[in-house]
Formats: structure tokens, sequence, C-alpha cells
């Protein structure tokens, strides 16, 4: 692939983030976050579109610094621990997208997402993620120090 990485990888996050926000617009209009808008209705009193609308662009930016985190983070690993290893950020934009791409399939198939189907999804994302990495390295340790941060990410939201 030829071309500047960085014009590569910013198109990779805005496809991420245009993804992201059709499934948070389609959780907002689906319904499935009725019980959350209760409650800031409860808080707030009535909610307009616009609070609604500020909410989906929080969750949003949240999502999008959340992921930036953690890829740095398992930078930061790999750079630690092993001298040699390469991160890329396409491996982590492409699992995600592959996630997101399920999980609005299931909204759009008025399924109800519960938490064993959102863990299934991103365990699914994270061997995507390790799949790309030994396929770019071939060295499984770094693949698994890369992994790292988004396995435990899972792991604690499905405990919470």
């Amino acid at each position: 692939m030829k071309g500047n990485p960085f014009n590569r990888n910013l198109s990779w996050l805005i496809a991420y983030v245009l993804l992201l926000s059709c499934y948070v617009f389609i959780l907002v209009d689906g319904g499935f976050l009725k019980n959350s808008v209760q409650e800031l209705e409860a808080l707030l009193g009535q909610t307009s579109l616009a609070i609604k609308l500020f909410l989906m662009v929080i969750s949003i930016a949240f999502s999008v610094i959340s992921l930036l985190v953690e890829y740095f983070l398992s930078k930061f690993l790999v750079l630690l621990f092993i001298e040699a290893g390469i991160v890329s950020l396409n491996d982590v934009l492409t699992a995600k997208s592959v996630t997101l791409v399920i999980h609005l399939s299931a909204l759009l198939l008025k399924l109800s997402p519960s938490p064993l189907f959102q863990f299934v999804v991103n365990a699914l994302g994270i061997v995507i993620m390790y799949g790309l990495s030994i396929k770019r390295q071939g060295n499984r340790t770094t693949a698994l120090l890369f992994c790292l941060p988004f396995t435990l990410d899972i792991l604690a939201t499905l405990l919470l």
C-alpha cells in the first residue's frame, strides 16, 4: 500500500467514527437506550432533541477517545517489552469496524443486545486484531501485548 500512512489512518478513523455514529443513532432511535433516556428525563425534566444529540456526541467522543487510549497503551506495552515491535492503528480500526458492523446488523434485525452477545462479538474483534498483528509481524508475543489493553477492556465491561 502506497501513500501517506497518516492519511490512511485518518481515513480509517473517520470511517470508524461514521460507523459508530450510525450505531449510536440506531441505539437511541430504536429505543434500546430507553431506560437511560428516562433516567435523564427524571433528572433534567423533559429532554429535547438537543440533549439527546449532545448525549450521542458525548458517547461517540468517549468511544473514540477510549479506542485511542487503548491503542497508545498497547503501543507503549509493545515498545516497552519488545524492541522491534510494530503496532498498527489499521489493525485496531479494522477489528473495531468489523465488530461495529456485527452490532449494527444485530440492531437492524431488532435483536436486543445482551451482555453475552456483546462479549462474544468483542472477543471476535480481539481475535481479528490478534490475527492481523501476527500476519503483520509474525511474533505472537507482540500480538499478545498488543491485544492486552483491549482484552482487559472487554473483561472489565463484562464484569461491570
